[in-house]
């Protein structure tokens, strides 16, 4: 049986699961119940010789190869998922709404480009302005 990443648009989870079929379109959150919407599979090579969905997590001190894998040593360590920042929800919930209104990727891939470009733009502009006041103060 395949594993199938769902998201529940109630309470805002994603999860694996690992089910027939015939039953992938027919799932519920078991945190709220909610009907879960199954997300686009992401193709993954998973041979020996080529290994493109691995990276070394310097937090956790291993190699990661699944999702599975991060959140058991995270887990183990006593460790949670960072909490995103205000722009990153806006930007996660226009990508949502964009998605779901249009179907179009091109457009969702488009919002999150531009909503995050004007996000690190005021990133930048506000550490400028903590640095420049700084500065002030020193002298």
């Amino acid at each position: 049986m395949p594993v199938y990443d769902f998201e529940c648009a109630a309470c805002d989870g994603i999860l694996e699961r690992l089910v027939g079929y015939e039953e992938r379109d027919e799932q519920c959150c078991p945190e709220c119940g909610a009907r879960l919407q199954r997300l686009p599979a992401v193709p993954q090579l998973n041979t020996a010789a080529c290994r493109m969905d691995t990276y070394y997590d310097e937090t956790l001190g291993a190699e990661i190869h699944t999702e599975r894998q991060r959140r058991y040593l995270m887990e183990q360590k006593g460790l949670t998922d960072y909490e995103p920042d205000s722009d990153t929800k806006k930007i996660r919930d226009e990508m949502r709404y964009v998605r779901k209104a249009t179907g179009d990727e091109r457009a969702v891939k488009h919002v999150g480009n531009t909503m995050g470009a004007e996000a690190a733009k005021r990133h930048r502009h506000e550490n400028v302005k903590e640095k420049v006041a700084k500065a002030f103060k020193e002298m």
